[in-house]
């Protein structure tokens, strides 16, 4: 089964989705984000409060459930792997919200939400389309949004504007892009057995790794065009310099080496550990 027959998501170019029955997934996804998020600070613009992260995990959970019982475990998208990804970043704004100067709970927002079009596709770049697509349908406050890391962190492989970038991300909105960047790439278990989660060692090789070679065949024009950019040499380095980048501005500005940080999590995952379900 082909990601396409899993189910249907949104054009990249509009806000249409293709005519058929899978249609009823994103009309459902849309509908009950709209009536679970309309008074939250997603769409509101207010301060963030747990109840606003709790309507969030509540809007999840149901997604959740649908597309598991409509797909099965091995065709939903947005699945087991995700959820757990997506809770371990929470998890991690938690603990680096305090010693960076952040609100936590908008932290949380932003760390749950980072990956919001992957409830629809983990295609590379596909997914940031559908999050826009997304957002904008269930009314997303535009103040929020602009927080949510954008394509453009991975596609700007030269050095200047990649660094110009790094550089307004990390000090603009309390740095708050930057964190969830970093939060992103470390909320990853390297052995979950033993409660280990990634060191900064294997950040920048597994970044790279992680990255699909560009296949002609497999991809869409647009994903075809990204992938060539990211996975060649000046993409290779382009990962890099970021994640050194983001490594050296939380370290400067907190005091503390990302490893020694990466155990406090560990620390809090053992004391307290994720649940296995959104509520």
């Amino acid at each position: 089964m082909t990601e396409g027959q899993k189910i249907t998501y949104p054009y990249e170019r509009g806000v249409d989705i293709p005519k058929g029955a899978s249609g009823e997934t994103w009309e459902f996804v849309v509908n009950r984000g709209k009536e679970l998020l309309a008074d939250t600070a997603f769409v509101t613009g207010a301060s963030f409060t747990q109840k606003d992260i709790d309507s969030l995990k509540q809007y999840y959970q149901e997604v959740f459930d649908y597309q598991d019982k409509k797909f099965g475990a091995d065709g939903a998208v947005f699945n087991r792997s995700l959820r757990e990804h997506l809770l371990l970043a929470e998890r991690i704004a938690q603990e680096a919200a305090p010693i960076l100067g952040i609100d936590t709970y908008l932290l949380q927002g932003v760390a749950l939400t980072h990956d919001f079009g992957r409830i629809f596709s983990h295609r590379r770049g596909r997914n940031n389309a559908i999050e826009r697509v997304l957002s904008q349908k269930i009314g997303f406050n535009r103040a929020f949004t602009k927080l949510l890391p954008p394509d453009t962190l991975w596609t700007d492989v030269q050095e200047a504007p990649l660094k110009d970038r790094l550089q307004k991300i990390t000090t603009e909105d309390g740095g708050i892009v930057g964190a969830v960047k970093l939060i992103d790439v470390l909320a990853k278990w390297e052995n979950k057995p033993e409660g280990r989660l990634r060191k900064w060692e294997s950040v920048i090789s597994s970044s790279r790794a992680g990255q699909h070679s560009p296949e002609k065949k497999k991809m869409w024009p647009s994903e075809l065009k990204r992938q060539r950019k990211i996975a060649s040499n000046e993409g290779n380095e382009a990962i890099a310099t970021k994640y050194e980048y983001l490594k050296n501005w939380f370290e400067g500005k907190t005091g503390l080496k990302v490893n020694n940080f990466v155990r406090q999590v560990e620390k809090s995952l053992a004391d307290r550990p994720l649940k296995e379900s959104w509520t």
